[in-house]
């Protein structure tokens, strides 16, 4: 008879509480990321450094009326054809 996997108990990546932040604290917590963004940080990047989620991220950056980039990064240039234009 072959032997089942037995799950093991498991931890969350870190134990620090996530409590939702409401009212002036979160328009304040939206201030205080919104230069980091601005200042050329990715949305995961601020995430992480404030052990946050990507989506709460996003919403506080939204909050606080920053214009997200578009996805992607910069355009590439449009390739040269034979004769030298495009």
């Amino acid at each position: 008879m072959p032997r089942r996997h037995r799950p093991q108990p498991h931890s969350p990546p870190d134990n620090t509480p996530k409590r939702s932040v409401t009212g002036a604290a979160r328009k304040a917590e939206a201030e205080r990321l919104a230069p980091l963004y601005l200042g050329g940080a990715k949305i995961r990047e601020i995430a992480a450094a404030t052990g946050r989620s990507y989506g709460g991220t996003r919403l506080l950056l939204l909050l606080a009326g920053v214009q997200l980039r578009q996805r992607g990064g910069e355009p590439r240039p449009e390739p040269k054809l034979e004769d030298g234009t495009r």
